[in-house]
């Protein structure tokens, strides 16, 4: 009895708070019909698509307000500006669970477009603007599309040396016809004479030249004015990664000249970075080990814009990379750089692969990059490798021709944007030595060769501080061989690659992967996110016959700004590992 006095306030309330429920439930009421009236022109699932209040459906909050100003909204946008609500009644069933509208409306006249004329002492700019307009003669007037179409043409007078110039509405005639009626629009244009570039100016750089920075706008004193070159200009500043800060710029209008001033502050725009990772052991006799990787650049050399790289990485026990490279932009005042590079590669104590290269590009807008490069790559194996594995000593001629297209809009910690690139690569290879392979069946003194890379990039903002990246990149070789020699395949996996595996794990004649990261902004150059990585490749060897492998990694990580520089640190798995087999990459970018 005791018991059933503890548990019986508790019912009550339970009861209590169901009956409240299902009155709350009950108390909006499910639409039975809904009833238009005095529709002549419009048809009746047209309105009541413009209300959005439908039969068999609950009715929404204040559904005598909304519904009806959409209602009247909707009607004014296809010309019925004297259209009205006369009234609404409502009709509730006994247990008011249940209501039926009518509305009783009046459309009045339909507004259509009776004529619409520009004035101004420029014909051709007349008929060029009426051209770009919705707003016609014949058409539905509708006040937002025209507002629409002179921003357009306010767009377009700036962008073409008029950046001053204005669009007045003269008058708007009323001509009243028995169903419908037309308005007559008459428009002026009123404007100084073309504006031109002044000066182009900047402010806060310290170490950039500024000539550097004149050249790098694209402006040009004495052309005609266009808006959207001044706001490109800022945005080529941006991407060159010199400044810390690119200020929107400061434009003064001085009689028929445009004086502008871009505002930046310096950044650190040379780079040392290193990257260290660790390979935990695969079983209990063997030892893990350290792979690291040093990538000096000076991107801006004493403020010249000229670069300079230093590079050097270890992938493994056994491999060792190292790369030199400089580039002169600009040569002879015009947007064509010139450069050069020297790459020496140790593979496995096996072998050595040395590279040269000779390149020129023509960089005609900021987000576009149209290069040509060639050289020489020679394939140095030891005597050991040439008598097991077979690998000969070559030495080809190379050409490449390249696109790259880039409008990321950080070069750091982009937020939006596209970056392509596409490679291809023609050579002509000769076999050096030793003698011995020559004596093979079907073996060839001159071959030749051909490689084809494809990478893009691509950021997508979802929301606040939030964006979605993926990378999509595949490299195919043609070495004129059946078998595709180990020299020449193409290697990844790793910190830049595939994470969750040792660097350079997969090799093949064929390879591509991708890298698909969910970022979210810890500021404007920090971020966490979690990674999928995934990739394939494949090779056709003598006694294997076609060999073809998808793998897979996952993770997450993590870009600090911190005084020591952008320090990166990534935690990947490969397929099979457990949580604590994963590989761990560290970095640290630290400008100067």
């Amino acid at each position: 009895m005791k018991q059933t006095k503890q548990k019986l306030p508790i019912l009550v309330i339970f009861f209590l708070l169901q009956n409240g429920w299902v009155h709350a439930q009950r108390s909006i009421p499910v639409v039975r019909n809904i009833d238009i009236k005095g529709n002549e022109r419009l048809g009746t699932r047209q309105i009541l698509d413009w209300i959005g209040v439908k039969r068999g459906r609950q009715l929404p909050d204040r559904w005598a307000e909304v519904p009806v100003e959409k209602l009247v909204q909707s009607a004014h946008r296809e010309g019925y500006f004297l259209f009205r609500v006369d009234s609404l009644r409502t009709d509730w069933n006994t247990d008011s669970t249940a209501i039926g509208l009518t509305l009783w409306i009046n459309e009045g006249r339909r507004f259509n477009t009776e004529s619409i004329t520009l004035r101004s002492p420029d014909s051709t700019l007349n008929v060029r603007l009426l051209r770009e307009m919705e707003t016609r003669s014949g058409k539905t007037f509708d006040p937002i599309t025209l507002h629409n179409d002179l921003e357009i043409s306010l767009t377009y007078l700036e962008n073409h040396g008029l950046p001053l110039g204005r669009i007045a509405i003269d008058t708007i005639n009323y001509i009243p016809y028995q169903e419908t009626a037309g308005i007559g629009i008459s428009l002026s244009l009123k404007s100084e004479m073309p504006v031109k570039y002044g000066t182009i100016r900047a402010s806060g750089n310290s170490l950039t030249k500024l000539s550097v920075i004149e050249r790098e706008t694209r402006l040009q004193s004495g052309a005609i004015y266009n808006h959207t070159e001044v706001q490109r200009a800022r945005e080529n500043l941006i991407r060159l990664n010199y400044f810390k800060q690119v200020d929107p710029p400061e434009i003064r209008f001085i009689e028929d000249e445009a004086h502008i001033i871009f505002t930046v502050k310096e950044g650190r725009a040379n780079t040392f970075e290193g990257v260290v990772g660790y390979v935990p052991p695969k079983t209990e006799n063997q030892k893990g080990y350290f792979t690291g990787r040093l990538d000096l650049s000076f991107r801006n050399l004493f403020g010249t814009g000229r670069l300079l790289e230093v590079y050097w990485e270890k992938k493994d026990q056994f491999s060792q990379t190292m790369k030199l490279g400089a580039e002169e932009p600009w040569i002879l005042g015009k947007p064509v750089f010139a450069g050069g590079r020297f790459e020496q590669e140790i593979r496995d104590s096996t072998y050595i692969e040395r590279n040269w290269r000779l390149s020129s590009r023509w960089v005609p807008w900021g987000t576009i990059s149209l290069g040509i490069e060639g050289g020489q790559r020679s394939i140095l194996p030891d005597s050991l490798s040439s008598a097991r594995k077979g690998l000969a000593q070559t030495r080809a001629w190379v050409i490449s021709g390249r696109i790259d297209f880039n409008n990321l809009n950080d070069p750091v910690n982009p937020s939006q944007g596209v970056h392509y690139h596409t490679m291809g690569t023609v050579g002509r290879k000769r076999f050096i030595g030793p003698e011995f392979l020559a004596d093979q069946p079907g073996w060839q003194d001159v071959r030749n060769t051909r490689q084809i890379e494809v990478d893009v990039e691509l950021c997508i903002p979802v929301f606040r501080r939030q964006v979605i990246y993926t990378g999509l990149h595949g490299v195919e070789v043609k070495s004129g061989e059946r078998y595709t020699p180990i020299t020449e395949q193409i290697r990844f996996g790793g910190a830049t690659t595939l994470r969750g595996y040792a660097e350079d794990a997969f090799r093949g004649d064929l390879a591509a992967w991708f890298n698909l990261e969910y970022r979210y902004f810890l500021g404007r150059r920090s971020r966490a996110f979690m990674f999928l990585d995934g990739g394939m490749y494949q090779r056709r060897e003598e006694e294997a016959g076609l060999i073809r492998q998808d793998k897979f990694g996952y993770g997450f990580g993590i870009r600090l700004e911190t005084r020591l520089g952008l320090m990166g640190v990534d935690y990947g798995l490969g397929e099979g590992d457990g949580l604590m087999q994963g590989k761990i990459h560290v970095g640290v970018a630290n400008s100067f």
